[in-house]
């Protein structure tokens, strides 16, 4: 029952994806296409300074999800938000709210899509979410050579549940997490006096918090009735290092992000210049002594860790057998083929793995120049992950070595609420600059609909012309 209330896609599909190209580092890449109210088709164009792709993750559940990146041209601290959006809506909807965010901030962006929602298929559940976000976080790391010290979790609204779950875990650490109108757990929702989180909850945000290090920053409308504040009081109290939390007042669980857009932006601002100058100067074993988390499963008996636990072991020994049959494949070859003609070792032995034929879709799509435009990466499910190449690991070491960038030193004590200074004047132009007096239209005020709208007007669309 819990599930079929929580989770809530949107009723219609309102994006799809197309490919473009295939990037050394990032793999093969696509494009968001959007439908209007009667279904026509428009490529979502990008920002200015911003510019937006789309790439396919791989879940420990053998699950195939978009995940959104967005990166601005003019970020000078390789800083990243994670984003893990709301109820009812998806990367489509959220296209043009992700690109302003990225834009207002001058930070990358990556988000990611949730198992039953946009074009995916299959049953979406919090393992889901949390396998969802795992594959985002590694990603981020491994693929992209970002460093975990400029990561930031945004969980709004339900997508608090896999944020806090991450931060919370030793293997994954960050630098920050934002919650926006977050839960404290999903029967919390119907009846917030609940004393004791019950092993069965959805998302136990108010238990696990407790063990997340990384600084927190609290939003919420003191007028929502979906989630109400009490929900993010409670997280609030049980932080252990909580940033100045933000009670909107006349705030509902949808309208914070619109209705104060500016006060919106100042604030998280401050709070991304605020988890940059804690970390400005220290050294990265330092760092990580401070935000890794003590491992928390033997504290706790919640369902979550057995039905995790079984979906890691599946994984693990899915992950020997592949091996096995590649070192299989492997010396066959080299018994039977001269090792000198190492293109035609290399070529069979790749069509010869279990996840050959992604790889062969990838490659004749890549070749072939998309002449089948009915290929829509996300409808394969339940295939093999393709393992990282050997040919890349040396372009993500030498990425991960220019992760860290050094910054203006300023001192932590000297932010809080001071609109004076330089960068505060600097993100107020650029606010300036994006008219952030416009209000979006049409909203809706219910629990499942924490996310804008999807508007022709709004995403600034471009019809395509050789579409279906």
């Amino acid at each position: 029952m819990i599930n079929s209330a929580a989770f809530q896609p949107p009723n219609a599909k309102k994006y799809e994806l197309k490919f473009d190209h295939e990037d050394e580092v990032k793999g093969p890449l696509y494009k968001i296409i959007l439908k209007d109210n009667k279904d026509k088709l428009y490529q979502a164009q990008d920002l200015k300074g911003v510019r937006s792709n789309v790439i396919l993750l791989e879940t420990k559940t053998f699950t195939q999800i978009p995940g959104l990146f967005i990166e601005n041209e003019n970020c000078k601290s390789n800083m990243v938000i994670l984003y893990s959006h709301g109820n009812s809506t998806d990367l489509g909807r959220m296209f043009r709210t992700l690109q302003e965010l990225s834009q207002a901030l001058n930070v990358h962006v990556f988000a990611y899509e949730y198992r039953g929602y946009g074009p995916t298929k299959g049953k979406v559940g919090e393992l889901e979410l949390i396998f969802g976000i795992i594959a985002a976080y590694e990603y981020l790391t491994h693929r992209l050579g970002f460093m975990w010290n400029n990561i930031i979790l945004y969980g709004r609204s339900i997508g608090s549940g896999p944020s806090i779950y991450l931060a919370s875990h030793p293997d994954y650490p960050v630098s920050g997490v934002i919650l926006h109108s977050p839960i404290a757990s999903g029967f919390r929702i119907f009846d917030f006096g609940f004393k004791k989180t019950d092993k069965s909850d959805l998302f136990p945000n108010c238990d696990f918090i407790e063990h997340v290090k990384a600084h927190v920053f609290l939003m919420h409308g003191e007028a929502d009735i979906d989630v109400t504040i009490d929900h993010g009081k409670l997280l609030a109290a049980k932080c252990r290092n909580p940033y100045n939390p933000w009670w909107v007042e006349d705030g509902d669980h949808n309208n914070i992000d619109y209705n104060f857009r500016k006060s919106y932006y100042l604030r998280i601002g401050k709070f991304l210049r605020y988890v940059r100058d804690f970390n400005i100067d220290k050294p990265i074993e330092e760092l990580l002594e401070f935000y890794t988390v003590v491992p928390w499963r033997d504290q706790s008996n919640h369902i979550y860790f057995e039905r995790i636990a079984k979906v890691e072991e599946r994984y693990n020994k899915y992950n020997e057998k592949k091996k096995k049959k590649q070192l299989k494949n492997l010396e066959i070859l080299t018994n039977s083929v001269c090792l000198t003609s190492s293109p035609s070792v290399e070529s069979f032995f790749l069509e010869s793995s279990e996840d050959s034929l992604i790889d062969r879709q990838i490659r004749n799509h890549s070749k072939e120049g998309v002449k089948d435009d009915s290929f829509r990466g996300p409808e394969i499910q339940a295939y093999v992950p393709r393992s990282l190449r050997s040919r890349m690991s040396s372009v993500i070491r030498s990425k991960s070595k220019l992760a860290e960038i050094e910054f203006s030193s300023n001192s932590v004590s000297s932010r809080v609420n001071e609109l004076e200074d330089d960068e505060d004047l600097e993100m107020e132009r650029r606010l300036s600059q994006m008219n952030l007096d416009k209000i979006p239209k049409n909203r809706r005020t219910s629990l499942s609909e924490t996310d804008n709208t999807t508007r022709e007007d709004e995403c600034n669309m471009t019809p395509l012309r050789h579409m279906i």
